[in-house]
């Protein structure tokens, strides 16, 4: 198991994972750790969020419906990072566009690079989102003055 996985246990036998450091300006500027809860109320998970700045900690007791919902956010979020799309993008050498078929009548539509950073394509799947239609313009509704 990965070592960020690899939970420590309190006294009384709650895990607790190690901690996530974060950055900013490529600095160090705290920590987020992530531990069971003892809720009498049903499971919950604490989070709490150190800024050594400002030394001082920020928790959230989260119940677990709760935090499926913040490790959904997180998901998408890495997997649809803007900036992760255009590396991607850019290791592909993707530069002149990708030619597509339209969604409506077939013809070939050519997208250029600044649509594919908008999601039209990707290298990677992206999770939980549809791209709109792609529309030739023939196909595209008309503009009236």
């Amino acid at each position: 198991m990965s070592e960020h996985l690899t939970p420590t246990f309190t006294d009384r036998g709650f895990k607790i994972m190690p901690s996530v450091e974060c950055q900013h300006g490529g600095r160090r500027q705290g920590e987020v750790r992530v531990q069971e809860s003892s809720a009498a109320s049903g499971p919950h998970i604490w989070i709490t969020v150190t800024d050594t700045h400002a030394r001082e900690n920020a928790t959230g007791h989260l119940p677990l419906a709760e935090a499926v919902k913040l490790r959904d956010q997180l998901t998408y979020l890495i997997d649809n990072h803007y900036q992760q799309r255009k590396a991607a993008l850019e290791a592909e050498r993707i530069t002149d566009g990708v030619t597509l078929a339209c969604t409506s009548c077939g013809r070939e539509v050519v997208l250029p690079p600044s649509l594919l950073l908008m999601g039209y394509v990707s290298v990677k799947p992206l999770t939980g989102w549809e791209a709109p239609p792609l529309l030739c313009p023939d196909c595209k509704p008309k503009q009236t003055p």
